[in-house]
Order: structure tokens, then C-alpha cells, then sequence
């Protein structure tokens, strides 16, 4: 049975007294206790570039000694990848284990009133980890739609959309994380520059809005960008990161004695930063270096992954629990990109393209795992790995078999992250971005199915030449074929090279997208409209090819 929760919560205590009642309730009624089992924390940083943590970029100006040290103490993913360049299609395979393409959302982000993207009814990291008997939990931010309650008499489009002003907020909402296999939620619906700007517990809203956010962009903006919409009174946007570290820490305080009985605890920590609005505390501001907000919001991110580990090391948690530290995308160039250029710091490090981009800057992400108790200290892999991995390998950790329509393109990497071996499984990897345009890594190559990024960096966007100097392409090919094991960067395309290459890795997307799977197993059902395009691009192909 769900906790209810009533709408108006007084204040930040008595939101956590819910939570944590509710947590020991449903943990003391778990029928399943294994010993030995891992706790599981996973982080998800929202557009961190992989050149934003120190550990990973020899020339970056933002210390992260807490990410550091998991990185010292555990593994780094170098080659590990998150499924799309923006939000919602990429947390939608970190919890199914199923690339978005395949979904209706394609390269859609979600907005504060979408209606609920992860069908009713699939597998997610967290009702896998439940039939396990875990204790599930989720703090942060969700974006993956809620089906929100309509006002009387309020108009809902033939999607499912209600505006904003037509919700009723004094009515539980469906779709959100208590729905698809967490027991517990505090966060928000979206972006924290997306309305409606309020805290929910659960299926419901902590209070109901009664403020509007007005717009604000460019130089107006706190960190550069906010939409209007319905606000909370006691909402307040710099306070959200700090709030999601405290509940966090809460949270394994109050798993604790369970978690040592033979309860673990699953818990997804789905961070606001240091995505717009850039809003670092007063305790961080100025703190950076190279005197960015970006960078202080960074370091306070950090700060985070700091206070989460010290509760688990307090706890006596930290030897068996498995900490993840990932990010959805890359950096966002609303984040003073240009200026941390001329700084010398390059939040995609020695990768092209950013947030919304195919190439490598827009899906390369920070990949970072520890876990004292069952995997060696102090391993870099270079070995291709994807968030929608997390799936199967959740799996294959709790002795689990996959149905055939349970994480259809999941494949786990436990051999790897145990150290019994060096290689991974995988050998390819689909992407989508902001376009719903498809890219494909197969080896050691890489196809672009589009012209460009496909995503907002243009062929010879200016600002990335500082960084890879003069990279303009003045007569975009249809697609892009690159060798990353020889040009990681992306700066030459050989489409027009290796014309049978681009052939053979074209036929496996367009396989994997037919089969609706990219593991083996039974067909599964796909997204129609994902073929057609590729048909089409095809076609752009061959005209350009003619001429």
C-alpha cells in the first residue's frame, strides 16, 4: 500500500519524517533478506560533460575530488555512454534498458505537463531490484512525464497534455516513479527551469502552486534560463540541490539498519545540476577558480557525491554498496561554453559536439563505479558501455533472467566491473538526440545517419574551434562515418571513403531497429517512424553520391 501524503506539508521536516516512516514501514515488511546482497547508489548528474570531472580531463579547471577518489578507489568507463544527447529519451534507457528510439518519445524532452513516457507495465531498474527484495527509493529529478488530474471542465489534448493552469494539484498524479517500481519519491517533475516548480512526495505535490514563475532568459536569467509557469511559495530554485543531497543523506540513514539486517536498498539520486538554472549555494559561489557559476555548480554537484559517500562510510555502508556516478548528456552550451573555452577548460575534453549532438560530446559521459567489497580499486577501461546495460547487469546480480520484452537492449558488463575479465560484451551502441536523429557505433566505427551533429552544433560551429581548431565541414555529407579508434574526435568523416563500411554498419542499425531488439531473444515491437528515416536518409545518400 502507497503512503498518502497530504499536499500541504508545513515544512522541510515533516516532508522527511513522511519518507523515512514509509521507508522503515516498507522495509520492515521486505519477506526477502539475502545476506551479501550490495546496496546500490546511482547518481545521475544532469548535462555534466565528461571533461567536467578532473579525474577524467588532465587539462580541466574544475576540481571533483569526491568523484576523484571513486574513480581511484573503483572503475572508470571511459568509453561509457548515456543513450541520447538530451534528458528524457536518455533517463528513459537508463531505467528500461531499452534504447528510446524504440519508444514513442523517439528524441522528445519531456515538459512539466507531458504525460508519463515509460509505458505502464515495463521493467525498470527499480521493480527489477524489488522483486529482489530491495527497498527502492528515488530522490530528484524525474522527466519522464506524470498523468496529471485535470481541473473540471478542462480542456486535455488528443495526447494527453492538460496546460499547466488546468491541473488540479490537490489530486494525486500517475506515471511518476511510485508507479514504475520505486516505493518512495521526493524530487521534481522535470528540469529545474521547467514548471511547475514544486517539490512532490510520492504522487503528489508538497503544496499546491499559488505563485507564477515569470520567464527569463539571456543575461535576466539566474544561470541563463527559466520558463514561465506555476511556482510553490516556499520553492525556491537554489535551494534544490542542497535539498536533494540532505534527503539523500537521510535516506541511507534511515536504510541503514535494514540494509545491514539483509535488506539492501536501491537508490536512484537524479540531480538538477549543473543544468540550468545555474544556481550554486552561497557556500560555493565563487569558490571555482576560473570564476564561472557553471564551475561552482560543478564543484558543488561534487560536493554532493562527497556528502553521499561520507553517510554511507558513517553508516557502515560504503564496503558492500555499489555508488554510480553517470550524467544523462553532455555539457549544455547555455553554460558559458565559449567562455570556459578561452579558459582553457573543455567541458567534452578532447570530444566534439555537446548537449543535443550525435557526436561524441553529446552522449560520451562522466562513467564512474566503486564498490569496495566486490570490485578492484583503481581500473580505467576503455571497453564500450551504455546506460542501458544497468539493466542486465542489475540482473545478473541478483541471479535474474530477462523476459524476452524486459531490457531489450541491455547487456550486462557484472564480468567487467567485478575484474574476472577486461572485455565487454558489447561491441555496438545506438544513440538518438534533440532531432530524433540515429547514430551507431559498431567497433571501431561510427555512423551518423544525418547531416552534422544532429543535434544544435551546426557543421563548423564557431565555438568549437577552439578546441579542435579549424573543425568545418563547408560541404556536409548526408552522414557521417567515422574511425573513432584513429580520429576520437570526429574531425574527418570518411563516408566517401569506405563506402561499404558505412553500408554494413547502415544494415545493423536498421536491423536492431526491425527486430526491436539488439540482444538476442524474441522480436520485440518498434518504432515504425525510426525506419522511415532511415529510409529517407538512405535516399540522401545515394542523390549525394550521384552527383
Amino acid at each position: 500500500m502507497k503512503n498518502e501524503v497530504n499536499v500541504c506539508l508545513p515544512s522541510r521536516s515533516a516532508g522527511r519524517r513522511v519518507i523515512i516512516g514509509a521507508l522503515c514501514f516498507m522495509a520492515a515488511l521486505s519477506a526477502f533478506a539475502g545476506q551479501g546482497r550490495p546496496n546500490i547508489v546511482l547518481i545521475n548528474a544532469d548535462d555534466m560533460g565528461v571533461g567536467d570531472v578532473s579525474g577524467l580531463n588532465p587539462e580541466g579547471k574544475i576540481p571533483t575530488p569526491h568523484i576523484d577518489s571513486m574513480i581511484d578507489n573503483g572503475l572508470a568507463l571511459l568509453n561509457g555512454h548515456s543513450s541520447s544527447g538530451v534528458c528524457t529519451p536518455s533517463r528513459y534507457s537508463l531505467l528500461t534498458g531499452r534504447y528510446s528510439c524504440r519508444a514513442s518519445i523517439s528524441g522528445q524532452v519531456a515538459k512539466g505537463n507531458s504525460p508519463a513516457r515509460v509505458e505502464e507495465g515495463r521493467t525498470t531498474l527499480a521493480s527489477l531490484l524489488k522483486k529482489s527484495g530491495y527497498r527502492t527509493a528515488m530522490i530528484g529529478k524525474w522527466h519522464l512525464g506524470l498523468d496529471w488530474k485535470p481541473l473540471p471542465n478542462a480542456k486535455q489534448s488528443k495526447k494527453g497534455v492538460i496546460a499547466l493552469k488546468d491541473i488540479d494539484y490537490s489530486k494525486p498524479f500517475g506515471g511518476g516513479p511510485v508507479d514504475r517500481g520505486f516505493d518512495s519519491f521526493f524530487g521534481i517533475a522535470a528540469s529545474l527551469d521547467i514548471p511547475p516548480y514544486v517539490w512532490l512526495i510520492d504522487n503528489r505535490v508538497s503544496e499546491v502552486p499559488t505563485e507564477t514563475q515569470p520567464a527569463v532568459k539571456g543575461k535576466q536569467a539566474p544561470g541563463g534560463y527559466m520558463r514561465e509557469g506555476p511556482k510553490a511559495a516556499s520553492f525556491e530554485m537554489v535551494d534544490a540541490l542542497p535539498r536533494m543531497g540532505d534527503e539523500a543523506v537521510d535516506l541511507i540513514k534511515a536504510c541503514a539498519p535494514e540494509a545491514k539486517a539483509g535488506t539492501p536498498f536501491f537508490l536512484y539520486l537524479a540531480l538538477n545540476s549543473p543544468h540550468t538554472p545555474i544556481v550554486p549555494s552561497a557556500e560555493w559561489e565563487g569558490k571555482s577558480a576560473i570564476g564561472t557559476k557553471y564551475a561552482d555548480f560543478a564543484m558543488q554537484t561534487d560536493g554532493v557525491v562527497g556528502q553521499v559517500l561520507n553517510a554511507l562510510r558513517e553508516a557502515g555502508l560504503e564496503e558492500n554498496t555499489i555508488v554510480i556516478f553517470t550524467a544523462d548528456n553532455g555539457c549544455a552550451p547555455h553554460a558559458d561554453y565559449t567562455v570556459h573555452l578561452e579558459k582553457g577548460h573543455n567541458p567534452s575534453y578532447i570530444y566534439r559536439g555537446q548537449k543535443g549532438d550525435l557526436y561524441e560530446g553529446g552522449n560520451r559521459v562522466p562513467f564512474v563505479i566503486q564498490w569496495p567489497a566486490g570490485a578492484p580499486k583503481g581500473r580505467r577501461s576503455d571497453q564500450l558501455i551504455s546506460h542501458v546495460d544497468f539493466l542486465a547487469t542489475f540482473a545478473e546480480l541478483t541471479g535474474q533472467k530477462l523476459a524476452d520484452n524486459e531490457g531489450e537492449d541491455s547487456i550486462s558488463f557484472l564480468p567487467l566491473l567485478k575484474g574476472v575479465s577486461d572485455t565487454s560484451p558489447r561491441k555496438s551502441a545506438i544513440y538518438n538526440t534533440i532531432s530524433s536523429k540515429l547514430a551507431i557505433t559498431d567497433g571501431d566505427w561510427k555512423l551518423i545517419v544525418g547531416e552534422g551533429s544532429g543535434g544544435w552544433t551546426r557543421p563548423g560551429e564557431r565555438y568549437m574551434k577552439t578546441a579542435f581548431g579549424a573543425v568545418k565541414d563547408e560541404n556536409p555529407l548526408p552522414m557521417g562515418l567515422f574511425n573513432l579508434k584513429d580520429d576520437v574526435g570526429e574531425y574527418k568523416n570518411l563516408l566517401l571513403e569506405y563506402p561499404e563500411v558505412k553500408q554494413r554498419v547502415f544494415e545493423k542499425l536498421k536491423h536492431d531497429l526491425e527486430r526491436g531488439r539488439s540482444t538476442p531473444g524474441k522480436p520485440q515491437a518498434s518504432n515504425i517512424n525510426r525506419l522511415d528515416y532511415l529510409d529517407r536518409e538512405k535516399g540522401k545518400g545515394k542523390k549525394s553520391k550521384a552527383k
